[in-house]
This record gives structure tokens, sequence and C-alpha cells, in this order.
């Protein structure tokens, strides 16, 4: 996409958009695709250089934002679960505790992804984060029982 056509989009002018462009470009997440040319005015069309990022914040760094949002994710996770029949019990501290749960067992995941040196869909990284953790619970005793401890605290 072009700056032009971002900032059509996003409804913001095109120098706000480069200043961000620039930006995500020094960083790595967007390269330089080719040019375009809109009457006769050369133009950058840009690409994003991964089919996604993932972004995994420090939870002492976390903004109260993404907090919050990560809050209203577990409870509404949660909520699907009791309505394929879950028997769990949905408080304040469960949804705390499940989202710490998750950040921690995605953390480890993580280093393992980070040895893979190729592009992953959603749906892939999903089945890999699957596998990892069948494993994971095959091969280890302490691990399991972190699984079944959190799940025991789900059941109140």
């Amino acid at each position: 996409m072009t700056v032009s056509q971002i900032a059509d989009i996003l409804q913001k002018d095109q120098s706000t958009i480069y200043r961000h462009m620039n930006k995500l470009e020094e960083t790595g997440y967007v390269e330089v695709k080719g040019e375009k040319k809109t009457h006769h005015i050369p133009e950058k069309v840009y690409t994003r250089t991964a089919h996604f990022f993932i972004l995994v914040p420090e939870s002492e760094d976390a903004s109260e934002i993404l907090e919050e949002y990560s809050a209203k994710r577990m409870e509404q996770l949660y909520k699907l679960m009791k309505k394929m029949g879950a028997n769990i019990t949905i408080t304040d501290e469960v949804i705390t505790e499940g989202r710490r749960f998750l950040a921690a067992l995605r953390s480890e995941l993580f280093r393992e992804y980070e040895k893979i040196d190729e592009p992953l869909d959603v749906i892939m990284l999903k089945k890999l984060e699957l596998f990892l953790i069948l494993f994971r619970m095959e091969e280890s005793e302490a691990f399991r029982e972190r699984i079944f401890r959190f799940m025991h605290k789900l059941r109140g």
C-alpha cells in the first residue's frame, strides 16, 4: 500500500503516515516493495515483512489498556468454554490467573518459535502451539501439574 492509500483509509494526513511508515521501516515491520506513479508523481509501495507479528510485552510494562483488553478477551474465552459445556466458575481472580497462566505459557513457547526461521500463518501457529503443549505434557510431570492446577482453579 502507498502512504496516500493508508492516509485515505485512516483519514489522517500524509505527513503523519510518512512519519509512522519511516519508523515501521526502520524497525523492520514494513519494507518498500516498489514504486507507483500517480499523476506522474512517484510514491513508494510498502509491504509488511511478515504474515503477522507476535508482540509480547513484559507484564510489568503492559499498559492499562492492554491489560483491560486482555481481561476482556480472557472473560470471552471462558464464556465460550462454558457455552461448549465446560463446568467452570468465572471470577475476576480466575480471569487474572488465566491471563498470567497463558502469558507464562506463551512466553515459554515463544522461545521455541524463535528457533523457527520460516513464516507461519495464525492457523499454523495455533496448531504448532497445541502440539508443543501436548508434547510438553507428555514429557514433563511438572508441566502437567501446572496445567492441572490451573484447570482445578477454573472449576472453582
